[in-house]
């Protein structure tokens, strides 16, 4: 199979072109290596690992240019992966949330439309629920950030496009290789140096974590399957909290946490716990990982990283 995933140089674009190739396919990546939320340092770290691969290209495009052009001719399907994430600045730059999540959406809709028989599946996220996103896939949609409202907006353009697609709503994805702004990412490498942990609310809230490797599964089974266009939630089994997963990651580190809690940033999620009894009774999909072993094996990935920097230097 041809494929095409954009965001390619990301923590869950990178793993899902390393397990394409590992399953003898060829990957197209895309990305515009914008550097709003974390440095290029992280991606070109990913791209370097795929550009040992035969069967992996990889070109520099900004799918917000109103003069895209990608060769989609035999191109089997495409992974669009590429968004503006993250809630620190959804408030105070609306327009990159606009441009990279509805805009360049529309972009890559409009060559795929009349333009080839590609599946497409497209990433969302349990932030179009709103603050509490507990249910199935026909739970209430009610985002409370920008973030959330630019997602469901462009799962509205796909739907209105009327291609052969799916829609998989991410639910707090994590692992090896995460991204450095996401929070357990934060909260690990801040421990580990002996920095104050912030946390935001009273570390109550609830996250039904999905491990990077699950989503991945969730990935390919959706872009392998030509089944009708759907839409699936993707969430792992467990329900932890933040100040559990604080617990969990002081007692692998060794260490204790300096703790400071500070004021719920504004659309932060109270309760993700989603339902994917959908995609597991049409796919076959369950998360295999628990939230013990996956925060395990992501220190131990961090550790790793850190001797090896420690080893360059």
């Amino acid at each position: 199979m041809n494929c095409i995933v954009t965001g390619v140089a990301g923590f869950i674009g990178s793993a899902l072109a390393r397990r394409l190739i590992e399953m003898g396919h060829s990957v197209s990546g895309i990305d515009c290596l914008l550097e709003n939320l974390y440095s290029n340092d992280y991606k070109i770290e990913n791209l370097n690992g795929l550009m040992k691969n035969k069967s992996f290209t990889f070109c520099e495009v900004d799918l917000r240019d109103s003069n895209l052009r990608i060769d989609l001719e035999e191109i089997d399907i495409i992974f669009h992966l590429a968004a503006m994430a993250g809630l620190k600045t959804t408030w105070s730059d609306f327009k990159v949330y606009q441009d990279c999540n509805i805009l360049a959406t529309n972009n890559l809709l409009q060559l795929i439309k009349g333009n080839g028989s590609a599946k497409f599946v497209y990433s969302s996220t349990s932030s179009v629920y709103g603050k509490i996103a507990s249910g199935d896939e026909n739970s209430r949609l009610s985002p409370h950030s920008p973030y959330g409202v630019t997602k469901l907006a462009a799962e509205y353009l796909i739907e209105s496009y009327n291609i052969d697609s799916t829609i998989l709503r991410f639910f707090s994805v994590f692992g090896p290789r995460q991204r450095p702004d996401m929070a357990y990412s934060k909260i690990i490498s801040q421990v580990h140096e002996g920095k104050t942990v912030e946390i935001f609310g009273d570390g109550n809230q609830i996250r039904s974590n999905t491990f990077i490797t699950d989503l991945v599964d969730a990935l390919i089974l959706t872009g392998f399957n030509r089944a009708p266009s759907r839409i699936y939630n993707v969430a792992g089994s467990e329900k932890i909290s933040l100040n559990h997963a604080v617990k969990k990651i002081t007692d692998l580190l060794g260490k204790k946490a300096l703790i400071q809690y500070s004021e719920a940033r504004e659309g932060d999620q109270i309760m993700t716990s989603g339902d994917s009894s959908l995609i597991a009774r049409e796919l076959g999909w369950t998360p295999q990982i628990n939230f013990d072993l996956g925060i395990k094996l992501q220190v131990e990935q961090f550790l790793n990283a850190q001797k090896i920097r420690k080893s360059i230097l």
